[in-house]
């Protein structure tokens, strides 16, 4: 019996642990969001993933560094909203000279989003999404 109670314990515990993700073995299920180009051809892009960890991703290079996490509840808000607005189907690329970017990858497929022609803007709702997004590492600049 005693070992039962253990046992049950224990899976209780390790069940509501949140695997942790290194820079190398980042899972197939995120949200992808930057913006670049230009003069510099330069890209800032950041990947965030379903447990709220935050990855930036550094050019040259491309080397991946982990950014401070948010909560898995923020991330699943987040993760939500990507949803509600379809963004994972939505079939909008429209990039210019300088553009912004949502990529929404499932286990299924990868989809990406780009706007930056005046002319043909991109809804509010996923402006608004996308400044949200943004804000994310400026308010986790701390890296791990």
């Amino acid at each position: 019996m005693k070992n039962v109670v253990t046992l049950i314990v224990f899976s209780l515990i390790f069940s509501c642990c949140t695997k942790k993700y290194t820079s190398s073995e980042i899972p197939e299920e995120k949200i992808t969001f930057g913006s670049g180009g230009g003069f510099s051809g330069i890209y800032s892009e950041y990947v965030l993933l379903k447990n709220g960890q935050l990855f930036e991703k550094q050019q040259p290079g491309n080397k991946m560094i982990e950014l401070e996490s948010i909560t898995k509840k923020q991330a699943k808000t987040l993760f939500e909203k990507c949803e509600a607005l379809k963004l994972s189907t939505m079939d909008f690329k429209e990039p210019d000279n300088y553009s912004h970017y949502i990529e929404v990858t499932t286990t299924d497929h990868t989809n990406r989003v780009t706007w930056g022609k005046k002319e043909d803007p991109i809804s509010g709702d996923i402006k608004e999404f996308f400044h949200e997004l943004k804000r994310l590492p400026l308010d986790n600049k701390n890296t791990k």
